[in-house]
């Protein structure tokens, strides 16, 4: 990246190392983000005008940890959930059950992964109403993601036989449907559901 940045775009860049794997990656991430949006202008350098997170190569399910959308949760709480539940009054208002969908699937990530709106009861509420409009709707897409919401929400009580079943479907879905992402997000969350239930090679498995 700064090869191509100083070959093509020659600009002032600003690294912030974080890990790129591991319990604390989001957590890293997503602080050197605040940290960049919240650097007051320094005498001859200013503010970044964009924040670009990226890593190198490795497996689909340790790449995950570098993607998930909740990472970003502690960056930007407050900002995010006022824009879905604004998305879930517009879809209500006009009838729209995929915008409806989307918002609520959406709350439900924010709500399920520890950060400042964690929210494990509201999390599952969210989630299931979201899970039933996806099946009304044969979103199996929007399923997977939801289940893969559910995984994280019975992992983080300490559920891990709940994290398993929600995950397996999740990844069965995510498979079936070529959702690659999605597949980086579950295998990273269902391994460590595996170890809690004491399948150890299962959870070594899903990262091969």
């Amino acid at each position: 990246i700064l090869h191509r940045l100083s070959d093509r775009f020659p600009s002032h860049v600003l690294v912030w190392p974080v890990r790129v794997q591991g319990e604390t990656c989001g957590a890293e991430v997503a602080a050197a983000i605040h940290g960049f949006n919240a650097e007051p202008p320094h005498a001859g350098l200013a503010r970044p005008e964009l924040i670009i997170v990226a890593r190198g190569g490795g497996s689909l399910a340790r790449r995950a940890a570098g993607r998930r959308r909740g990472m970003l949760a502690p960056s930007w709480p407050g900002e995010a959930m006022a824009v879905y539940t604004e998305m879930e009054a517009y879809g209500q208002e006009v009838n729209d059950l995929m915008i409806t969908l989307d918002s609520l699937s959406a709350q439900a990530t924010l709500r399920a992964t520890p950060s400042p709106a964690y929210d494990p009861a509201l999390g599952e509420t969210l989630s299931e109403k979201a899970l039933a409009l996806a099946r009304k709707l044969d979103d199996r897409k929007a399923e997977s993601r939801i289940l893969w919401n559910l995984l994280l929400l019975n992992f983080y009580q300490g559920n891990y036989p709940g994290a398993v079943a929600a995950g397996e479907v999740s990844l069965a879905l995510a498979r079936q449907l070529d959702m690659p992402e999605q597949l980086a997000y579950t295998l990273n969350d269902i391994h460590r559901a595996y170890i809690g239930t004491g399948q150890l090679a299962l959870a070594g498995k899903v990262l091969d």
